[in-house]
């Protein structure tokens, strides 16, 4: 066992993680390697790992998904991959709050959600999105899930942008200044197949499943091709190749195609909604901000479910029990993003499903550049 290993994101939350084997230690570190970095201050997330975690005597909520004894509430299983780590949400807020995980379990459960809830606290709200920086204008892209977020990223990160976030970032209440939480980029097949660049950023394993997944389509094509192409049996080929190149993605970590990381900080200048649309063209409209504010709000209560969800659960458990700071998320969400979002910019961009980065380059591009805002630094 290694004794503790720190994270800072931005001072603004600490987490120490204690008691881990190295693979323990490793798991969490594909999420959080990058913030690495001695706390000055007790640590507002304990993660503990622990050879074992008793559960002896459990009633199940969630079938093998959530159990609950007499005085813990279990998650069981995270995102399709067992693990066994015991929360009390009402300690939310308390120092320390831990969370306790068995050894060897493949994630540390709503540790990400539990960073967000306690930013908020502090007055920083996080945001499903993408950030950078070019020509010295930093950008903010939020938007739902495989809402291209991501394409906007990379697409101007082969012109040289900054790397800032790919998937959260905390927004300061008085708009000055976005934190990235630099977790793995992911990669849907399109965006290797339509980039050099991201291609040479993968790793053996990584190429390894995109020409397993090339190949998989590649079947799929010419079965469609043939005489059997209208036929039942081939619709179906379709849609399951089509599913499978939607949801297999390819993580990397953003050095691998950023290069160093920056500070992860920057003054926001523009917003752009990305939204994937049904059409052909790639439009980009101005929004008012007010209204991006209610949007986004709208967005991180759905992104904020899942602890929702669990905490409901602890709720059922243990009925005098609660954490007001969670109750009170989606209010104190709704009062700061209006203000945060006051001095921005804002736009929706509209794309395809399959878009190429060259094409949304050229389209976002004179947007951002429009009415020029002084440097970010």
């Amino acid at each position: 066992m290694i004794s503790a290993v720190d994270y800072d994101v931005h001072g603004i939350v600490g987490i120490r993680v204690m008691g881990g084997t190295e693979q323990d230690l490793a798991m969490v570190a594909r999420e959080l390697g990058a913030l690495q970095k001695p706390l000055h201050a007790e640590p507002d997330i304990v993660v503990r790992f622990l050879p074992e975690i008793r559960t002896a005597g459990a009633r199940y909520i969630d079938w093998r998904q959530t159990a609950f004894t007499e005085d813990g509430y279990f998650v069981l299983q995270w995102e399709h991959q067992k693990t066994k780590a015991r929360i009390a949400f009402d300690r939310v807020g308390c120092k320390p709050f831990e969370i306790l995980c068995q050894s060897g379990s493949r994630a540390v459960p709503l540790l990400m959600d539990f960073i967000q809830l306690l930013a908020l606290e502090k007055g920083y709200v996080a945001l499903h999105a993408a950030a950078f920086v070019y020509d010295g204008i930093a950008v903010l892209a939020p938007g739902w899930a495989h809402g291209g977020k991501t394409e906007a990223l990379l697409a101007f990160a082969e012109h040289g942008a900054e790397y800032i976030a790919d998937e959260w970032v905390l927004l300061a209440a008085d708009g000055q200044a976005m934190y990235g939480i630099p977790t793995p980029i992911s990669l849907s097949c399109a965006d290797c197949e339509h980039s050099a660049q991201l291609r040479s950023a993968l790793n053996q394993h990584s190429r390894r499943t995109l020409r397993q997944l090339q190949w998989l389509h590649g079947a799929q094509v010419r079965f469609s091709r043939g005489p059997f192409g209208s036929s039942g049996a081939a619709r179906i080929l379709r849609r399951a190749d089509d599913a499978i190149r939607r949801r297999v993605e390819i993580k990397v970590p953003p050095p691998a195609v950023f290069g160093r990381l920056g500070t992860l900080t920057a003054t926001p200048r523009k917003l752009f909604v990305m939204m994937g649309g049904l059409g052909e063209a790639i439009t980009v409209d101005p929004v008012d901000g007010t209204a991006v504010a209610s949007s986004l709000a709208a967005l991180m209560q759905h992104e904020q479910a899942t602890l929702m969800r669990h905490y409901l659960a602890f709720r059922y458990a243990f009925p005098g029990r609660y954490c007001a700071l969670l109750e009170s998320s989606s209010a104190r969400r709704a009062e700061i993003l209006p203000r945060a979002l006051a001095g921005l910019e804002c736009y929706r961009v509209t794309h395809p499903r399959l878009v190429e980065f060259g094409d949304l380059y050229e389209t976002m591009r004179p947007a951002l550049l429009s009415s020029r805002c002084a440097a970010v630094r």
